[in-house]
């Protein structure tokens, strides 16, 4: 979890203490459990470093490597406040700059490989293609594990029109030691944005039939399923997570066989 966000309704280190004060049962409850920093710039970086040092634990962190450059100063005292554990970074160079201070990092590559289109008519003539071979790659590339934006992209886009076509994105591997791919399941251009939920029962018949075909299945593909089966519309948001908790599964089930 994100404690720093740079979007949306909890956007800015004014709602770190509540993020974290959410957060505290997950703490209490897992040792494993860690926080997401994003190295954002030097100002908002001090100020959270002040809630940090008014907390009651150590927090184990991951950083998130942007196009700031954080001071050597800064970075030392968040090293000192949390255990750092993982540095995602689309280049290790980055984190190669505090290397005084991260003598050996953990280093995970973190890309945007998803090709975001302007509109979602735009998905129904795409082919399948290739998300990421990260998986297959990362550690011959000298790094520890790969992350993304999972299937929203790295720009934030908040609320939004009805669309004219619903479209779900759904990764998946054909094997376990190959890349991930990606395939975009839409229903037809009408050139109406009536009938969300008729759209999506289209959109969602032809994800099913494809992932019975292909034999996949995870906790995410079984909603889906059941979805189409019951001929139910959980809204715009839910098939959106649902697209993301599948490609948690799938890169996990990557990451486990590299």
């Amino acid at each position: 979890m994100i404690i720093n966000p740079q979007v949306g309704d909890m956007k800015g280190v004014s709602k770190t203490v509540n993020i974290l004060t959410q957060l505290e049962p997950l703490f209490a409850a897992s040792s494993s459990m860690r926080v997401g920093i994003l190295l954002s710039n030097e100002q908002e970086m001090r100020r959270l470093l002040e809630i940090l040092e008014g907390a009651d634990r150590r927090y184990r962190a991951d950083l998130i490597y942007g196009t700031g450059v954080i001071g050597e100063n800064t970075m030392q005292r968040l090293s000192d406040l949390c255990e750092i554990v993982t540095h995602l970074a689309e280049d290790k160079n980055s984190v190669r700059r505090y290397r005084r201070i991260f003598p050996r990092p953990t280093t995970a590559i973190l890309r945007d490989n998803f090709a975001k289109q302007e509109r979602n008519q735009d998905y129904y003539p795409l082919e399948e293609s290739i998300f990421t071979e990260d998986n297959i790659f990362f550690a011959e590339d000298g790094y520890q594990g790969f992350g993304d934006y999972q299937t929203i992209g790295e720009v934030f886009k908040e609320g939004g029109s009805l669309p004219r076509v619903v479209a779900i994105h759904l990764t998946y591997q054909h094997a376990r030691n190959e890349a991930i791919f990606i395939r975009h399941f839409c229903s037809t251009p009408n050139g109406s944005s009536a009938d969300t939920a008729g759209k999506y029962l289209e959109a969602l018949s032809k994800l099913v039939a494809f992932a019975d075909a292909a034999e996949l299945s995870n906790p995410a593909l079984d909603t889906f399923r059941s979805h189409l089966q019951k001929q139910s519309f959980p809204g715009l948001g839910v098939i959106k997570k649902l697209s993301i908790q599948n490609h948690i599964h799938v890169a996990i089930g990557a990451l486990q066989h590299a």
